[in-house]
This record gives structure tokens, sequence and C-alpha cells, in this order.
């Protein structure tokens, strides 16, 4: 029986010890306020009854006792007992179909009462009526109570079982990025590297790792982690941090992926630009140095500027190597810029060398660009490859604080 339907027969109880009902033939019929149980418990002195009374209804449709009504009829063996309301006759049983009075009643055939129980018998110190009513009742609490601590205990026991998993899958993750991360550091390296030893202007490769971090990240990070620590022994400070270092640092590493291949993708786009000027500017140069020469060679001819330019040139043409940037200058921008000055200090038709100058100006401009978007870039990425290595030191000590630390006792648990 369910608990709420015990304590409501047993208020039932409690508060009316009257009874209404009335037997009237092979008939008994239930009064307004009369309740089945109550009528039991009146007959036999045991409430517990009320089902093998229930029984014997005449109304079966009716199929819920709460539902018993008025006048309700049971049917009842009659001329076996004889009922009087100032003598209760206590000791009647119940079968599915009737009800017998015990061997004594059959025996003298007449009205009198069963002795009665003794005023000295108990049950646990309760009146024997009384304890037999409320015993039940308290036990059944006992029950439903026990039942709710077992599924209270169920729960935090599954709750502690889920933070445990989500700890040791926080704590697997930061083991499991480790190579991809340091693989992503030494791609930083071996790109400023190849820079540091780049000596014309190109694009370098740059391989690209991803450090798994964005798939962390698809959970409900933050949330976990606080869910975690508020569940974790240690000071309140310390498990804060713990909190900040995880979420942030994860964060960082996202976000750095991105900038790390935007980076790339700049460097790579205005390197091809630079390319793209110094092939167009050399071309434009190669046409007006012999431009130039022919004009001054016509203007003055056997002219200085002339013999030591070709000098230059063909001295600088004589290797069919391909020469890298910084020889180019050395042995033929730099020289031809020496001769270029001579001429305009020296020569009335200095304005045939003009074109020269301004070519060659142009030339060391893309050169100085090159060299400053090489250096620039291989100090971010420096930056970068250091900034990850930090990042992950800091995880890894997560880590070893998360796989030390233990939770909370069970009924602190959240």
């Amino acid at each position: 029986m369910k608990l709420k339907t015990l304590i409501i027969l047993f208020l039932l109880t409690l508060t009316s010890q009257a009874w209404a009902w009335r037997i009237e033939g092979e008939m008994l019929y239930l009064e307004k306020g009369d309740n089945i149980w109550q009528v039991a418990y009146s007959l036999t002195g045991d409430g517990g009854n009320w089902r093998e009374l229930w029984a014997t209804r005449i109304d079966t449709t009716v199929t819920n006792p709460f539902h018993a009504y008025p006048n309700m009829k049971f049917k009842l063996k009659s001329g076996l007992f004889m009922w009087s309301i100032n003598n209760k006759i206590n000791s009647i049983q119940f079968d599915s179909t009737s009800v017998f009075a015990n061997s004594q009643l059959l025996n003298s055939k007449v009205n009198s009462p069963m002795p009665s129980e003794s005023k000295d018998n108990k049950i646990l110190g309760l009146d024997y009526s009384f304890g037999l009513i409320i015993i039940p009742v308290i036990v059944t609490l006992l029950v439903f109570l026990l039942g709710q601590f077992i599924n209270w205990l169920k729960g935090k026991y599954e709750r502690i079982t889920e933070l445990k998993s989500i700890k040791a899958t926080i704590e697997y993750w930061i083991l499991f990025v480790e190579p991809s991360v340091t693989s992503q550091i030494n791609g930083c390296k071996k790109f400023i590297e190849d820079l540091k030893q780049s000596t014309n202007i190109q694009t370098e490769r740059f391989q690209f790792s991803s450090m798994l971090v964005d798939k962390l990240q698809q959970i409900e990070l933050k949330e976990l982690i606080e869910t975690i620590m508020l569940n974790l022994k240690g000071n309140e400070e310390t498990k804060a941090k713990m909190i900040f270092n995880i979420i942030s640092q994860v964060e960082f590493l996202v976000k750095i992926e991105s900038h790390i291949q935007d980076n790339y993708e700049k460097f790579h786009s205005y390197t091809q630009e630079l390319m793209e000027n110094w092939n167009a500017t050399f071309t434009q140069f190669n046409s007006i140095m012999n431009e130039t020469s022919r004009a001054i060679n016509e203007a003055e001819p056997n002219c200085e500027f002339v013999q030591s330019k070709n000098k230059i040139c063909n001295d600088f043409l004589s290797t069919k190597e391909l020469k890298p940037l910084n020889m180019i200058f050395d042995e033929l921008i730099s020289p031809l810029e020496l001769e270029v000055d001579k001429y305009l200090k020296s020569s009335p038709n200095k304005y045939l060398a003009v074109n020269l100058g301004y070519s060659i100006e142009v030339l060391k401009i893309i050169k100085l660009k090159w060299e400053t978007h090489k250096n620039g870039h291989i100090q971010v990425t420096e930056g970068f490859a250091k900034k990850i290595d930090d990042v992950y030191k800091v995880l890894k000590t997560v880590a070893t604080d998360l796989n030390t630390s233990r939770f909370k006792p069970i009924y602190l648990i959240k």
C-alpha cells in the first residue's frame, strides 16, 4: 500500500472511533463517513482485513474502496451472530464470501461479548490496538525513507562517476595533444630557420599542424571545468586559478592556430607581390641601363662610365649560376650605383644617367622591403612558438594538479 494511503487511513482511524455502519439481516450497510478499513477494524480488531470485507460487496462495479458510498451493501450470513452497538463482537473472521463468528459464539448461540483484551497487553510499549495501527505505518515510512536514501546515494555515486570521467578526459586530452603541439612548435622553428637562410625574395614552405584544441572547445568546457572544480577538495583560490588556466589557455591555442595561418597567408601574399615587383623592376633596370649606355656613348665616345659599366656587367655575367640577392647587389647593383654617382658629379650630360640612378633606387627599396618583411615574420613566428610552448607547460601543470586532486565527500557532491 502506498504511503499516502496509509497516512490517510491512519488519520481516519484516529479521528473517528464511532461505528455508524449497520447490519440488517444478511446485509451490512455503510453510513456517511464510514470507510472500509474502519469497518474491518471495528468487526475484527484488524483493519488489514478490509480486503476480505471489500470482496463481499454487492456492487462490484465499484473497484476503489475509497469510492464506497452510503448504504453500500455487503452480504453477510445471517443468524450466526447478533449485533449491539453497546456489545461489540471483535472476533468475527472474514473470507471472500462470509463472516464467521468464533467457535464460542457458534456453540453458545447467545449474544454474549467476547472477553476483552487485557489492558496490560502491549506491543513495543504501545497499547495493543494502537500498536496494530501505528507500527505498520512507521515501518512503511521507514521503508519509504530507506528507498529515498538509496536513490539519493545512487544519484551521488553516478554523479561522482560522471565527474571522474570528465576529469580523466581533460587530463587525457592535455597529454594527447602534446605531439601535435610539439609538431606545431617545430613547424614554426623550421619556418624561422628557412627564412633566416633565405637568400632570395621567395616564399618558404610552412608546415602547419592542427593542435586539436578545437575538439575540446566544442563541448561546454567552461561549465564542465567549473563543475569539476566545485566538487574538488582544496583551496578555492587555487581551484579558481586552475579554472582560469585551462579555459584561457585552450582559448588561446584555438585562436593562435588561426593567427598562424593568417600570418603565413599574409607572408606568402606579400612575398609574391615583392617577387613580381622585383622581376618587373629588374627587367626595366636592364633596359634603362642599355639605353643609358647607348645615349652616353653617342654623346661621349669612349666614355669611362660606359667602359666601367660594361666591365661590371661582364664580370657579373661571367658565371652562369643563379646568384642570390645579396650577391646581385654586391657584384652588380652597388658597383653600378657608384659609377652612376661618379658620372652624375662629373659629366655635363648627367641627365642621361638619371633614369638609371632612379631604377637602382627602386631595386634597393624592394630589397629593403623584403628584408623588413622577412625579419618581421621571423620575430612574429618566434613569438608564436614561444607562446605555444609556455601555454602548453601551463596546461601540463594543470593536468598534474588534476591528477593529484581528489573529490569532496560524496554527501557534498553537487
